[in-house]
């Protein structure tokens, strides 16, 4: 997840947050002084709304608009969730007949509004042979190696690495730091405690609000998605914070009779090229299950690594930094 999680969290929060305070009061702007033959801006022409990157036919916007409204309609009957996924992370580094850099296993839950958790427990990556002796070689002039296995992650002192963890229990953020090895606490403001999870270490992952859905995303139909039991979506961010963690998101949506329409798979495509590909595992998914012991320790505080630190650090700047209004994408 190139993105931290304070701000995809605190931006979902925030987003809820935001729209019971009153709206702040313009102020007023000194008059600037204008170069000797230059335009006045009151007379230069308004930039228009962004365009949309897709065209999309009336019938199929309509279907869409049928497919959110479903979407937004059964995530509301999901109170508790839990599944097993895997993830599959494509890139340069990874070996020379395409396959995935890293393979995991994860799992995933959530408890409505405010608690999620999303925690990798297995994790391999493509190790070509000279590394497998010389550990954090880089491939020569980054060719991708032809002969290699998928092994542990390890870090530069060869420990396995603990998989992505995080976890909201409704008070806090918990957030592993890998590259510093620290266990990062944020603390929610109590005026954002118990508001629903809006987004999360992914997008479209904790349900749907179609408005909300349509405010921050270009969508169309991916017909080639759109197979036996499922529904495709292609989407694209809508705003500059979105534009800079990906560039696309296809949503493989399970319609199946007696079951709410939910995600089966996200593929998420990076401004660099890469993308992540997740499975989620709903055949054996839990959905609305009693509140058990196991249930609830998923959203309970997670532990402190050995050999990590512990770090608790006020959410203010974000929260700042997350109320501001939001650029669309040029």
């Amino acid at each position: 997840m190139p993105r931290t999680l304070v701000a995809l969290i605190v931006l979902g929060f925030s987003s809820v947050a935001a729209a019971q305070q009153p709206a702040a009061q313009p102020q007023a702007q000194p008059t600037a002084v204008q170069p000797a033959g230059a335009v006045p801006p009151q007379q230069m022409a308004p930039a228009g709304p962004p365009v949309s990157p897709f065209q999309v036919a009336p019938e199929h916007q309509a279907w869409l608009e049928q497919v959110l409204l479903k979407w937004e309609k059964d995530s509301k009957t999901v109170n508790n969730f839990y599944c097993d996924f895997k993830r599959k992370t494509f890139n340069i580094a990874g070996p020379a007949d395409g396959g995935p850099f890293a393979q995991e296993d994860g799992k995933l839950a959530y408890h409505k509004p405010d608690r999620g958790s999303f925690e990798i427990v297995n994790s391999v990556v493509w190790t070509p042979k000279s590394q497998a002796t010389v550990p954090n070689q880089l491939p020569e002039q980054n060719q991708p190696a032809a002969e290699g296995d998928y092994l542990p992650r390890k870090d530069v002192d060869g420990n396995v690495e603990p998989g992505e963890h995080w976890v909201c229990d409704g008070k806090s953020v918990y957030e592993y730091r890998r590259h510093d090895k620290t266990l990062v606490v944020n603390p929610l403001p109590p005026n954002m405690q118990g508001q629903q999870i809006v987004d999360g270490p992914l997008p479209f992952l904790f349900g749907a609000d179609a408005a909300k859905l349509k405010e921050r995303f270009w969508m169309q139909p991916a017909p080639e998605l759109c197979r036996g039991n499922f529904i495709g979506i292609h989407a694209k961010p809508k705003l500059q914070a979105g534009a800079a963690e990906y560039s696309d998101v296809y949503v493989v949506l399970r319609n199946e009779q007696g079951k709410p329409l939910m995600p089966a798979g996200l593929r998420v495509v990076h401004p660099n090229k890469s993308w992540d590909q997740y499975e989620f595992k709903l055949d054996n998914a839990q959905v609305n299950p009693v509140i058990a012991g196991w249930f609830a320790e998923l959203f309970q505080e997670p532990r402190t690594p050995i050999g990590w630190k512990r770090v608790v650090q006020p959410l203010q700047p974000q929260i700042q930094q997350a109320q501001q209004p939001q650029q669309p994408v040029k």
